[in-house]
């Protein structure tokens, strides 16, 4: 499992954000693609190299991402 970061923008209250989100890859496929995860380019780099050094499983992915939110917003 790969965790990447790719970037995109969203309309909110009629300005354009530019924001992150994150793809996982599994046997060369895109498995799952999160919009609007953050913001935050360097928090969002530094979560998703942690992912992909434990190499954590997707199904621990959303819990992962409320602790993140907890801390970062």
């Amino acid at each position: 499992m790969t965790y990447r970061i790719f970037a995109h923008t969203t309309d909110i209250q009629e300005k354009r954000i530019d924001t992150y989100g994150i793809s996982v890859i599994s046997d060369g496929k895109e498995k799952k693609r999160l919009f609007d995860v953050s913001t935050d380019l360097k928090a969002l780099k530094k979560l998703v190299a942690r992912l992909n050094a434990g190499d954590v499983e997707l199904v621990h992915l959303n819990d992962i991402l409320d602790d993140f939110y907890t801390e970062h917003c």
